[in-house]
């Protein structure tokens, strides 16, 4: 993972992945006054980084293959990606 310095427009519109978060972001930053740019720009840095944090965890859970994912001690998590869900769109409205 990229230097936590190394946050551009650019790459936060990468990390967001989706073409409907990408242009909403776009659009907000585009319509933010001059004093809140940083605070919107570190918004939607928390998001893509989120998303970031996200899709690696995914990558290695599926590098790990399918037992990784059914062990015998599975915890249900199902709640806590629900939440964190919900946080993301929240954070990124």
């Amino acid at each position: 993972m990229a230097d936590d310095s190394d946050w551009t427009i650019d790459r936060i519109a990468e990390g967001l992945r989706s073409p409907a978060l990408r242009n909403r972001f776009l659009s907000e930053l585009n319509r933010t006054p001059e004093g809140s740019l940083a605070a919107a720009f570190a918004r939607w840095k928390a998001v893509a980084q989120d998303l970031e944090a996200a899709a690696d965890q995914a990558r290695t859970l599926l590098a790990d293959g399918p037992s990784a994912l059914l062990a015998d001690e599975s915890v249900d998590i199902t709640d806590q990606v629900l939440t964190r869900a919900e946080r993301l769109r929240t954070r990124a409205a």
